[in-house]
């Protein structure tokens, strides 16, 4: 027996040196890397059929954007996941996106619609019009390790990338990163617009959706993805709910100390908030409790805790293990639902239009989403036949079939088609077509001519070759149509209909800014290599040609190269080459239409002296016309003005109306308005609302503080009359009120609304008729439309000035530095420079001020004003002395001097009282003034109660 024992052994460990000595992990792991390094190849071409690119265009502040510019767009990526049409994505990709173009591998395009949509897992669902689709295979779980070979798919930084293809591993599983569920990190390269797109392993499984939700700044080689079990988790909830229908605890919890910093842990979720009526409040927990486990699973990280109610849905009995004050205690809850993160069903947009998948061969179509059987499509000698049926229904279209002659009619409103089986001769509203070939009845179907089809019921094709798709469209529908994301790729011109005017349109130009009135508009060059503009003046007299060239001239601040006024061009214009810094700038001005146009053009230097760049963008310049022509073709019309008048939207204060074309807003003041001709303005304010307040009690105060005022003899006050506005309680009435010789008329619109109330302030002159302005006014109530809910989570309490109009509420003001105290109402118009040096107080008519001097004495401030007061009398002023004398005030020697003032023979008489005394080395001027149409005893009490609250301080 020993003799073998010693025998064997030497074997064994021969055996397993030989063994060693081969290592065959080595070569196990350098053929799995070479398999993996050959299979890549096949992987990505097998997966990037069924990998898109999404762009389109961006809301602003969840609004659609009619005039944002063609290339203000945002673009992600996606995955086909069933061959209906149905793309995941990232919801940050798509929120707040529109006109939706999904474009696949081989560049064919579909307009897309966002179905559903989850911020809190980052994913979304796209839906386009088309069946027969490549699809992508979603692993069932992310069962991957560190180090395993990684494929990332996306459109990174450019749309013109798309698929583009990097390569790396899994560097970490169940990471958080500010995410409500685990996520993969991968060191593929994930870079802006890779979002969406797919993270796909060595076999070709979809493992994740890429986001960069989750990266708060650029870090090279640090990317993330969501697992596909949390896609598969969304996807099943959006078909089976609509949205994700999320179990809820009924209460907040907080991680540990070491959780938050990443310390490896086993401590519980402490309860830091326990909602008010929830379940859990009914089971009794309580602030500070811990959450050891549910259902036996324990949790020790928020991230743990939203991966395991991952396995249920509201309404599920579970087992918490809880402990209070170091005593543990087990509940049984039904699970609520978290509406907190619950989000509103999105639906299809009633203009969305009608798009129409086909395919040749194929029984079935796709019309806007919905599947239907037909008679398939065939090719007969090179032309497309489709059923009749299917596209006159889709088009809305009725069809009558007649028996006798194998005649097929199709009327669709001012549209009818007649067509004959067998026959190429047909009709269409009267008029005789040759059809491309011959309708055919086939299994009891009607085929007929696609384009003819198609394009006579106002539709639009597009047959793909390599696929044997057809896609019919109308234009709101389609990729390419006027109102898609492409509405104005292909415009060759750009104009205003409205100020007349019209130019090329070269692809790279961008719209930027753009006034209410247009009269003033910028554009810039994609690749920054120029700035023109356009600014139209309508209030200028005719001038001749040297006066042209002159006053672009004089409107110039830079150093003038050449200049000199162009007769022979189609449109004569003045032009001045000027230089500024490093800046060139072609400036040009045209007379025409009773308007100037003044253009300007401006580059750097090197562009400028590189003459073939020079002469590109001086022929921009020469196609600039003054006027605007829609026989040029395709013009690209920035006008925002609807029968004679344009829409004004301020979505910080949820409001939006119409005013008449011409109409600007002023320099001041977003919501201040005023015709060019300076005889009508409007002024909008916002504030908030009070409780026990009315409309009517708010508007029977400004009725009573108008009559306070103003004397009897200058104001007309209307009946209060009631008016509609959707959604809010509305009235309005009208003032007149009398300056020096002529009336000035206000409409006043008081809107009130929720938690804000509106007035709307439409003054006039006497040089517009009555009829003119109440057609105005009328319009913009009309038009009106108020949201005060859209702002709620955007302004807090507004104060009403007007509000203390009843009791006058004092304001105080205090100088530190000037050693002086005022108190005056809050409503006055309060200005103020230099801690109190000066300071001013304005209402309808009046004013109160303090001026402060240093360097005045009241001798020398008296000789000055006799000096100026004889000064103004000569220029024809009536200044009427009343009183000069020396004075007591606040115990010191002080002057008192009143006088009326009338500008002239047609104004009102103005009286002013100055107080001046002098105190510490300096002189304090204290001035009150009333016009004869507000002086009333109202405004007189107001002035002195001011003046009496006027005094000096330590």
């Amino acid at each position: 027996m020993k003799q073998k024992h010693f025998t064997i052994i030497p074997l064994v460990m021969t055996f397993l040196i030989a063994i060693a000595s081969w290592s065959p992990i080595a070569t196990s792991a350098q053929s799995y890397k070479d398999s993996v390094s050959d299979s890549l190849p096949d992987v990505i071409e097998q997966i990037s059929p069924a990998v898109v690119g999404i762009i389109g265009k961006p809301k602003i502040d969840g609004e659609s954007n009619p005039t944002a510019d063609r290339f203000q767009l945002a673009h992600g990526t996606g995955v086909i996941v069933k061959s209906n049409g149905t793309i995941v994505t990232n919801a940050h990709v798509v929120k707040d996106l529109e006109n939706i173009v999904v474009v696949t591998s081989d560049g064919r395009q579909f307009m897309g619609q966002t179905t559903h949509m989850d911020e809190e897992s980052d994913l979304a669902l796209v839906k386009i019009n088309a069946l027969q689709l490549p699809t992508a295979t979603l692993a069932k779980e992310a069962v991957v390790r560190p180090g395993e070979t990684v494929i990332a798919i996306g459109t990174p930084v450019s749309f013109s990338l798309r698929n583009s293809v990097s390569v790396g591993v899994i560097s970490g599983v169940d990471r958080s990163v500010n995410a409500k569920y685990r996520l993969l990190q991968t060191d593929a390269a994930i870079n802006p617009g890779n979002s969406g797109g797919p993270l796909v392993n060595a076999r070709g499984e979809v493992i994740g959706i890429n986001s960069l939700k989750f990266v708060d700044y650029a870090v090279d080689n640090l990317g993330f993805a969501i697992p596909s079990d949390t896609v598969h988790y969304v996807m099943d909830h959006f078909e089976r709910f609509g949205y994700v229908k999320r179990a809820y605890v009924g209460m907040e919890l907080e991680e540990s100390w070491a959780a938050l910093v990443g310390f490896p842990n086993d401590d519980a979720l402490t309860v830091s908030y326990v909602e008010e009526g929830s379940a859990a409040e009914k089971l009794d927990m309580q602030t500070g409790d811990q959450l050891i486990s549910i259902d036996g699973h324990k949790v020790h990280t928020l991230l743990e805790l939203n991966e395991l109610l991952k396995a249920y849905i509201p309404g599920d009995k579970v087992k918490l293990s809880m402990v209070r004050d170091q005593q543990p205690y087990t509940v049984n809850m039904v699970l609520e639902e978290d509406l907190y993160t619950k989000t509103d069903k999105i639906e299809r947009p009633e203009d969305q239009g009608i798009s129409i998948w086909m395919k040749l061969g194929a029984k079935q179509m796709m019309v806007n989403g919905h599947i239907h059987t037909i008679a398939a499509p065939k090719s007969v000698d090179g032309h497309t036949l489709v059923p009749l049926r299917a596209i006159s229904e889709a088009f809305g279209a009725q069809v009558k079939w007649d028996a006798a002659s194998k005649q097929v009619s199709i009327e669709q409103a001012d549209t009818r088609i007649v067509l004959t089986l067998g026959s190429q001769q047909a009709s269409l509203n009267e008029a005789e077509v040759q059809l491309s070939a011959k309708p055919i009845m086939q299994h009891g179907s009607v085929l007929v001519p696609l384009r003819f089809i198609a394009e006579s019921l106002g539709g639009l094709v597009k047959f793909y070759n390599s696929t044997q798709e057809i896609i019919i469209t109308d234009a709101t529908s389609d990729v390419h149509g006027n109102s898609g994301l492409k509405a104005d790729a292909n415009k060759k011109w750009i104009g205003d209909s409205y100020q007349d005017w019209s130019m090329k349109y070269p692809s790279g130009m961008s719209k930027g800014y753009q006034s209410l009135d247009a009269s003033s508009v910028s554009f810039f060059d994609s690749k920054g290599e120029y700035y023109l503009s356009v600014d139209i003046y309508d209030d200028l007299a005719e001038m001749t040609d040297d006066d042209l060239v002159s006053w672009l001239k004089d409107e110039l601040y830079d150093n003038v190269l050449d200049s000199g006024y162009v007769a022979d061009a189609e449109a004569p214009y003045a032009r001045v080459l000027g230089k500024y810094d490093t800046y060139y700038t072609e400036y040009r001005a045209y007379q025409s239409n009773g308007k100037v146009y003044q253009l300007s053009l401006e580059v750097e230097e090197d562009i400028y002296k590189n003459a073939a760049k020079w002469k590109i963008y001086l022929d921009l310049l020469n196609s600039f016309k003054p006027s605007f022509d829609l026989a040029k073709g395709a013009v690209k019309d920035i006008t925002e003005v609807v029968n004679g008048y344009i829409k004004y939207e301020n979505k910080d204060y949820g409001i939006a109306f119409e005013l008449p074309a011409g109409w600007n807003k002023t320099y001041f003041d977003d919501l201040s308005f005023r015709d060019k001709d300076r005889e009508m303005n409007l002024q909008a304010r916002m504030t908030s609302t009070v409780d026990g307040d009315t409309l009517q009690a708010w508007m029977e105060r400004q009725r009573k503080h108008l009559s306070n005022t103003y004397a009897p003899a200058y104001l007309d006050i209307s009946e209060t009359q009631s008016a509609s506005i959707a959604d809010a309680e509305a009235s309005w009435y009208y003032y007149k009120t009398k300056q020096d010789d002529s009336w000035k008329t206000h409409y006043v619109l008081y809107v009130w609304q929720g938690d804000y109330k509106y007035d709307f302030n439409f003054t006039f002159t006497d040089q517009i008729t009555a009829d003119e302005a109440s057609d105005i006014f009328e319009h913009l109530a009309d038009t009106l439309q108020v949201d005060s809910t859209s702002i709620a989570d955007g302004f807090g309490q507004l104060e009403d000035k007007q509000d203390f109009y009843d009791d006058a509420k004092p304001r105080t003001f205090k100088s530190s530095e000037y050693g002086y105290e005022v108190q005056t109402p809050a409503f006055w118009n309060e200005s103020e420079y230099g801690d109190g040096l000066f300071l001013n107080y304005s209402f309808a008519g009046g004013s109160f001020d303090v001026n402060v001097s240093e360097e005045l004495t009241l001798d020398l401030f008296l000789k000055s004003l006799d000096k100026s007061i004889e000064e103004m009398k000569e220029y024809g002023l009536e200044i009427n002395e009343k009183k000069n004398e020396a004075i007591t005030f606040l115990g010191l020697d002080a002057w008192y001097i009143e006088y009326e003032t009338k500008m002239s023979a047609d104004s009102q008489m103005e009286w002013e009282r100055i107080y001046l005394v002098e105190k510490d080395d300096n002189m304090y001027l204290i001035s009150q003034s009333l016009s004869e149409s507000n002086d009333t005893a109202y405004n007189r009490q107001l002035l002195q109660e001011a003046l009496d609250s006027f005094t000096f301080t330590e």
